[in-house]
């Protein structure tokens, strides 16, 4: 590898000093390259073939392809950045041998989830909800249609909530969502240059904190709007304030402030894995879509919080308006009416979004590919990432507190954050009122079932992400995220059809295809294979990597637990039959006592947050995938299933 890089920038009239300024690297690192003291990162391998001209493997097998007639099939290699003096004559068509097998016509087929997935659970149930929003529907009648005057949209519009909450949506978009997708980017992109534990433990502080939105009783007693409460009590115990605050009022900012910890812990996570992958303009995309889709999918959580309705409606936004319309009011014209003006509103925001994202990309070319290693920014910014994830650590912290303080000790003034008399009668009293419930004798199979949707949907079509051609990735991709971006609109859809059909395996599946983990699942399996086929140029010769495949195996296990657990945190508006309810649900249901069953409702929000911990540590798994790049080729192997094909 060494000679082949030494000889190709002779080529290119380079010295070692001139390669490095290109690379962004010391001319001692490539001395030693070329010494055969140590080999270029996964990264960096991608840079070196593109300045070259050459492919990857050919870096690493030290030798030029040669097409089918024994002549080389690439044209001679230029300085870079400088237009040689005639036409370059075009390439040669390359022998298959030398391209994976799964890039053939047997790849489209990897194509056809992502088909049945935007036609099942996306086109048809959008085709349905812009019907149902020109009729009257309350689920008892028959559709009614009123559409002429479009009955549901003028009302709509005379709605005196629509426009709140419309400014509401916007502001939790833009605020939150891109406060959120700014310090993703600022944590994760530093993360990804930065040593490799680095990242992962700072993807485990961001996770947990972003779980914590699922124990939402911290905040309730944290801003309860009595003297009991943590902050009315340390103000009032000071005589800052003569009264307790009463932050119901603040209800708006306190939904922001759950709705930005969700967001927080999945944009780093994007981001992360954009960096480490190379694929930085692909992660804006992916983060862009993802987020709108993460706060929509979460939108029942902050209700314990700042309540249903809020004070003066003042925490109230669009899906919360179709909650209302579609589950409580059972007008469901109206609702659906409200999901197309929804769509067509974040349809605004995304577009241009996407196209930002794509100017950036085009306007920073000129200035030469970026620096894949770590400088002091990276550190600064892993280090503020490290203190943030430490203050993260405190809603769970409270919400262990919590569980484990008696009864009187809830209503004590002054309120203390530890209790002085630690019990465990919560945790018992959560679990006796928790095994009871058919809901959870029925979360093995809904998770099993979403194994299984995680095998035949996410699994081929991550595959086809990676061993597609660039038209064939191209058409997978923009159909995958295209559908996700719209499911979380769906889903309000197939929640009406849930209540009508009351079927488990219908109320599975619109858990699963709603929640907001499905596009980080593609994206996470996704990365796992293009880490584990770094160097293999066929699809044969990596099957036959053993070592690679038994880490790769591992981190796709990790990938599909990580992808069926997700139905834990599912929550649908209403179901009628308890069998169909899961864990968030629950809890919801049955810990909404207020202050007197705070600390049993923490207990049981303390045990589903010991799930989202594993939840978090799969993803641990899934990230040092990136070893996997590291391990060396079997050159025995390689020649013998190079043979192997050539005959």
């Amino acid at each position: 590898m060494g000679r082949y890089i030494a000889a190709r920038r002779k080529e290119t009239n380079m010295s070692q000093r001139d390669l490095a300024q290109r690379l962004h690297l010391t001319r001692q690192a490539i001395s030693k390259w070329e010494s055969g003291k140590s080999v270029p990162d996964p990264d960096t391998l991608l840079q070196l073939a593109d300045l070259f001209g050459v492919t990857v493997e050919e870096i690493l097998n030290g030798e030029r392809h040669l097409a089918c007639n024994g002549e080389d099939t690439l044209p001679p290699v230029y300085p870079y950045m400088v237009p040689p003096p005639f036409p370059l004559p075009k390439e040669t068509p390359v022998c298959e041998s030398v391209r994976p097998a799964i890039r053939r016509g047997v790849g489209w087929l990897l194509g056809i989830p992502a088909v049945v997935l935007a036609i099942l659970a996306c086109l048809i149930p959008l085709v349905k909800i812009v019907f149902y929003s020109f009729t009257y529907f309350n689920l008892l009648e028959s559709p009614r249609y009123v559409g002429i005057g479009m009955r549901n949209y003028l009302e709509l519009f005379k709605d005196p909530l629509f426009g709140l909450s419309v400014r509401n949506t916007l502001f939790y978009f833009l605020v939150v969502g891109g406060m959120a997708l700014l310090l993703g980017w600022l944590f994760g992109s530093s993360a990804a240059r930065l040593p490799l534990p680095v990242g992962i433990i700072l993807g485990l502080l961001f996770g947990i904190g972003s779980l914590s939105v699922l124990t939402p009783g911290w905040m309730g007693y944290l801003f309860s709007s009595d003297s009991y409460g943590l902050v009315n009590s340390w103000l009032l115990q000071r005589g800052i304030v003569e009264q307790p605050i009463h932050w119901s009022v603040y209800s708006n900012g306190l939904q922001a402030m759950m709705l930005f910890l969700l967001c927080l812990g999945p944009s780093y996570l994007i981001f992360y894995v954009g960096g480490r992958s190379g694929r930085r303009r692909a992660a804006w995309h992916v983060g862009i879509t993802a987020i709108p889709l993460l706060m929509v999918a979460g939108f029942l959580l902050p209700l314990s919080v700042v309540g249903f309705p809020s004070l003066d409606y003042r925490a109230h936004w669009l899906p919360l308006m179709i909650y209302d319309y579609g589950c409580i009011r059972f007008d469901v014209g109206l609702a659906c009416a409200i999901i197309v003006v929804f769509i067509l509103l974040t349809a605004i925001l995304l577009i241009p979004g996407h196209l930002l994202v794509w100017v950036g990309a085009v306007l920073s070319r000129r200035y030469g590919p970026p620096s894949r290693h770590a400088g002091l920014g990276h550190w600064c910014g892993g280090a503020f990432g490290f203190v943030l994830g430490i203050w993260l650590q405190i809603p769970w912290i409270l919400t262990l507190s919590t569980a484990l303080k008696p009864l009187e000790e809830v209503f004590r003034f002054p309120a203390s954050f530890f209790p002085s008399k630690p019990t465990g009668e919560n945790f018992i009293t959560a679990l006796d009122m928790l095994v009871d419930k058919p809901g959870l004798a029925s979360l093995p199979l809904g998770v099993l079932l979403s194994l299984l949707f995680y095998i035949f949907l996410v699994l081929p079509t991550a595959a086809g992400l990676v061993f597609l051609r660039n038209k064939g990735k191209n058409v997978v991709a923009a159909m995958w995220f295209g559908c996700t971006a719209l499911l979380p609109f769906v889903m309000f859809s197939f929640n009406l059809y849930v209540q009508i059909a009351n079927s488990r395996i219908l109320s599975i599946l619109t858990a699963y295809t709603s929640t907001p983990f499905l596009p980080l699942n593609v994206l996470l399996t996704a990365w796992v294979l293009q880490k584990s086929t770094v160097g293999c140029p066929t699809f044969f010769i990596w099957f036959r990597q053993g070592k690679r495949l038994e880490f790769t195996t591992t981190a796709l296990l990790a990938a599909g637990l990580f992808s069926s657990l997700s139905v834990v945190f599912a929550t649908q508006p209403i179901v009628l039959k308890e069998t169909l309810k899961f864990p968030l649900q629950l809890l919801n249901g049955l810990f909404g006592g207020g202050a007197v069953r705070l600390g049993v409702q923490s207990a049981a929000s303390l045990m589903l947050l010991g799930v989202g911990v594993l939840f978090i540590l799969l993803l641990a798994v899934i990230l040092a995938m990136e070893r996997v790049a590291r391990i060396p080729l079997r050159e025995t192997e390689i020649q013998n299933a190079g043979t192997e094909e050539t005959v």
